[in-house]
């Protein structure tokens, strides 16, 4: 269950960059080349691209259901982050390994 809840997480993060992308840019715009999006593009280019990123999610959804069938076990684990469990792992065998270590030579 865990792992159907990391990869439902991980497409949800990636479906959400469709709709966060526009606003991103408008603050990038300003922080890192001083451009006011609001005053310098017209409305109708924000609202396309607003509208776009809208479009763009349940194209996404069909897609990931469509690739999800034929996905291999692999890539479903990296998605649901267990090199990132099986990472966890070996630090916490390392750390109890050196606990020892350093107990045993005391």
């Amino acid at each position: 269950m865990l792992r159907k809840v990391r990869v439902r997480y991980a497409q949800g993060i990636l479906l959400s960059m469709t709709l966060t992308w526009t606003p991103v840019f408008i603050v990038a715009m300003k922080a890192f080349l001083g451009i006011d999006v609001w005053h310098s593009f017209s409305r109708i280019w924000l609202l396309a691209n607003i509208l776009f990123g809208l479009a763009v999610v349940p194209v996404g959804i069909w897609i990931l259901r469509k690739l999800s069938a034929g996905l291999n076990d692999r890539l479903l684990d990296e998605l649901a982050g267990s090199s990132l469990t099986a990472a966890s792992k070996f630090l916490a065998d390392l750390a109890r390994f050196e606990e020892g270590s350093v107990s045993g030579e005391l």
